[in-house]
């Protein structure tokens, strides 16, 4: 899918609104509604194809083909697009990302951002893939052909949440010239300052999804924002 999310780019770089409140914006969007549809069609009956307009995060999806997420026409933002409205230049594109749903389902999913030259996300062109039993099929073929190390079972396979930690990392490593990493409490305690500084904990769930991600428990998390919450004090 990456060769397409690079063509949607291109072609939205050639007119790039200037503002949410541009006309250009309209006639971006537009345009894509029908390459939603030709999209699903090539790709078969496992695919869903959904068009955002963030300028009303109550209803952005303004054209889906497929049903993989059980959403419609007027469907409200979800939390990590909502995320992804509020932090601007600071995010970038997610190109054939793998995401496990709450029900076992695995998505492969790519997502292209569309800008204003403020750089502001004012929409958003997603395709989901249901590659559930194409793993299961890969996954037997591995073990038949005696390769079964190759495709280790949660091989690439990543929560939204880790997309939005990664995001926050690498924005603050770009500010601070210096990378972080979780080996000293002290760069612990500065990676949770910036995810809470970026409004990650207000993601839902976030507790019990961030401790997943970096290997520890909720009690550690807590104390981590407490001592954020008395160093603010002081």
């Amino acid at each position: 899918m990456k060769p397409l999310q690079d063509a949607l780019t291109r072609a939205l770089h050639a007119s790039m609104p200037e503002n949410f409140t541009s006309p250009e914006v309209d006639t971006v969007l537009q345009a894509l509604r029908p390459l939603v549809h030709d999209i699903r069609e090539l790709i078969g009956g496992k695919c869903e194809v959904v068009l955002h307009d963030f300028r009303d995060p109550s209803a952005s999806v303004i054209e889906i083909a497929g049903n993989l997420t059980d959403r419609g026409i007027g469907a409200p933002v979800n939390e990590i697009n909502s995320w992804l409205i509020s932090h601007g230049q600071d995010v970038q594109q997610k190109s054939d990302t793998f995401i496990r749903t709450p029900r076992g389902r695995t998505f492969k999913n790519s997502t292209t951002l569309f800008r204003c030259k403020d750089g502001r996300a004012f929409g958003a062109f997603c395709v989901n893939i249901d590659v559930t039993d194409m793993l299961e099929v890969a996954r037997a073929i591995a073990d038949m052909a005696g390769v079964k190390d190759s495709m280790p079972e949660q091989a690439g396979l990543n929560d939204d949440i880790s997309y939005v930690i990664q995001t926050v990392l690498t924005t603050e490593e770009a500010k601070s010239g210096k990378a972080l990493n979780f080996a000293t409490r002290d760069d612990r305690i500065e990676i949770f300052r910036a995810l809470e500084e970026h409004g990650v904990f207000q993601l839902k769930r976030a507790v019990p999804r961030i401790a997943e991600h970096f290997g520890i428990s909720r009690a550690t998390v807590y104390s981590y924002l407490k001592t954020l919450s008395e160093r603010a004090r002081d």
